[in-house]
């Protein structure tokens, strides 16, 4: 053998060595304290504090899936004192961090965060930068309001232009004549809900 291969040789034997180290053991979720938690095994009913969430504790990026608390979790031991969990039944929430500008939230909802963009999206819609600026127009219906406007207008300009011929010395009656058709004709207001989409703001 060349001293190449024995390398290889003796690598694969340690890769082998380490991975008869690892075992792996279904149990129940006792207690999630931040990156980490508490489990029991469900054949030996040994319980396991400190199993890890992420990979390196406290780290500013990766992801923490967090299990339910009594959901059945499957937990890798790596030694007698390192273990993660790699699969569970239940998850209470996902936590998503990508370095210090985008963070990704999956609970009940989901939460983006992109630097100073905000999306949340729940069963109640989708909401951008905190939807301070209330619901999206329905342009549809705004189109025709502004519509119902312009045809208003029109109906005005139409009594000023074809309508109405001065009369001297009548004080205004046969402008308030002409003008009686289009006048009579109330405008409603607008209400908000008529020209908002509650279910998407910004």
């Amino acid at each position: 053998m060349t001293d190449q291969e024995i390398i290889k040789e003796c690598l694969r034997k340690l890769s082998l060595e380490g991975l008869k180290m690892l075992s792996c053991e279904a149990c129940m979720v006792k207690s999630v304290e931040d990156n980490s938690c508490t489990v029991q095994s469900i054949l030996s009913e040994i319980e396991y504090d400190q199993v890890l969430l992420q990979a390196y504790p406290g780290a500013q990026s990766g992801m923490i899936v967090t299990p339910k608390v009594d959901s059945v979790v499957w937990m890798v031991s790596i030694d007698a004192c390192n273990r993660f969990v790699c699969m569970c039944s239940e998850l209470e929430k996902i936590d998503c961090t990508m370095g210090e500008k985008v963070s990704i939230s999956l609970n009940e909802k989901l939460q983006i965060d992109v630097e100073k963009i905000s999306c949340e999206i729940s069963k109640d819609g989708l909401v951008f930068n905190g939807g301070k600026l209330g619901g999206i127009l329905k342009i549809e219906d705004v189109v025709k309001k502004i519509n119902a406007l312009e045809k208003e207008m029109n109906a005005l300009k139409n009594v000023f232009s074809t309508s109405w011929v001065p009369v001297p010395q009548d004080g205004g009656a046969a402008l308030k004549i002409a003008a009686t058709s289009w006048a009579v004709n109330m405008l409603k207001e607008t209400q908000k809900s008529e020209l908002e989409d509650d279910k998407i703001k910004h």
